[in-house]
């Protein structure tokens, strides 16, 4: 996989001048209430520093004597995560690991991956083609060695496959299984499903939002869990504009994840 074009990395606080700069509202992934119980002295203090610091590393430019601009190429990068065409967002939480968020973001022609680390610093890295960005989200859910077992796509209510993981985790595969088994699933369909709940290595949510004209909207999305090297992928069936109630369980591999936010994002 090809270098980004450009990375780069800010505080939190540098960042909130640069989008105030930019007039721009913050990106996901930005708290702007974070600094309500400072004391107004103190925030213009945290301000004045961060814009020395960007200063400094060229980031913000004299403009004239009085007057300030951001750097070009991270005027278009961050004009992309605060006004992106689409964003995928990533959260992965893999076992031992603290949770990982990823927000890509996608204008023509500008393709954007933004992360938070847990000391507030945000990174951004910026890639030069819609392809790499997928590739580069695929890498990010680290999906290692699993595979897709061999069973077919399955049916389940939401409130069944809730209440089954929920046991899975207190009282075992056998708990569960009974149950999966009372929604109508097969005894060794049921067990397997046990098996990957009461055991879960991996639980990745992936979901894409798009904005029109000035609204967000979730376009679709789905659960990745995985362990015993199996993978499954979860998806919310029927009108998205109501309350979930029947899921769809699917054995997938990599490829077929890839494949999925292809879809998505193309």
């Amino acid at each position: 996989m090809k270098k980004p074009l450009l990375s780069f990395s800010v505080s939190q606080e540098e960042l909130l001048v640069l989008m105030t700069q930019l007039g721009l509202v913050y990106p996901f992934g930005v708290d702007p209430h974070s600094y309500q119980a400072l004391a107004e002295d103190e925030l213009a203090l945290a301000g004045e520093v961060a814009a020395h610091a960007l200063l400094a590393r060229g980031y913000l430019i004299p403009a004239s004597e009085n007057n300030l601009r951001v750097e070009a190429a991270l005027a278009d990068v961050l004009t992309a995560c605060a006004q992106p065409h689409k964003t995928l967002v990533i959260e992965a939480q893999h076992e031992g690991r603290p949770l990982e968020t990823y927000h890509f973001h996608t204008l023509p022609n500008t393709f954007v991956l933004h992360t938070v680390a847990i000391s507030a610093i945000h990174s951004f890295m910026v890639f030069e083609s819609l392809a790499e960005l997928q590739e580069m989200a695929l890498r990010c859910m680290d999906l290692g060695t699993y595979t897709a077992a061999q069973y077919p796509p399955l049916l389940l209510a939401d409130a069944v496959l809730t209440h089954a993981r929920q046991v899975a985790q207190k009282e075992g595969a056998a708990a569960a299984c009974a149950i999966l088994g009372e929604g109508g699933l097969e005894p060794l369909v049921a067990g397997e499903l046990a098996r990957l709940l009461a055991g879960l290595k991996l639980n990745i949510s992936v979901y894409c939002l798009q904005n029109r004209q000035d609204q967000t909207a979730q376009l679709d999305g789905f659960v990745l869990l995985g362990a015993e090297n199996q993978l499954w992928r979860l998806t919310a069936k029927g009108d998205k504009s109501q309350p979930i109630k029947e899921v769809e369980a699917l054995p997938v591999s990599p490829q077929t994840v890839l494949a999925s936010m292809r879809s998505f994002l193309g």
